[in-house]
């Protein structure tokens, strides 16, 4: 286990919050990728699952398709630099609307900006959204995150 430290009014960091006071357990992973900028291998930390009373979603979403899916955090329906920006590293704006969502690759059609008007999309599933108040934004002391490595 690593313990890092992320910004309080980091959109990751917000939604931890929101998550833990939904009473719902999220996971994280370190995870190496491929920074597009640098072209160097790089670790990154991902929000890897979401537990409901220790019941994993990402099996309840899709059991048989496990390998496909994954978590995608959101900031007004989008992901931030078409998810080349890690959630820890982007503060959002007042009355933003961040939200995380199950995605099954392959299958995810649609503009997820319907499944926060309340519209069904093939392969997602909301796990959160939360509009971002001032009280989140005001704390900028980092937090402390236990990530797997």
């Amino acid at each position: 286990m690593e313990h890092l430290k992320i910004q309080s009014n980091s959109v990751l960091a917000i939604l931890d919050k929101a998550l833990h006071n939904a009473r719902l357990q999220p996971e994280y992973s370190l995870q190496n990728f491929i920074d597009e900028k640098s072209e160097k291998i790089t670790t990154g930390l991902i929000l890897s699952n979401v537990k409901v009373d220790k019941i994993d979603m990402l099996t309840k979403f899709s059991p048989d398709n496990l390998h496909k899916l994954g978590i995608l955090g959101f900031v007004n329906g989008e992901e931030p630099d078409n998810g080349r920006v890690p959630l820890h590293k982007v503060v959002p704006k007042m009355n933003d609307i961040i939200s995380l969502a199950v995605i099954e690759q392959g299958t995810y059609e649609g503009n997820f900006k319907e499944i926060l008007e309340g519209k069904q999309i093939k392969g997602a599933k909301l796990i959160i959204s939360h509009k971002v108040k001032e009280i989140d934004l005001k704390n900028t002391k980092p937090i402390r995150i236990i990530a797997k490595k």
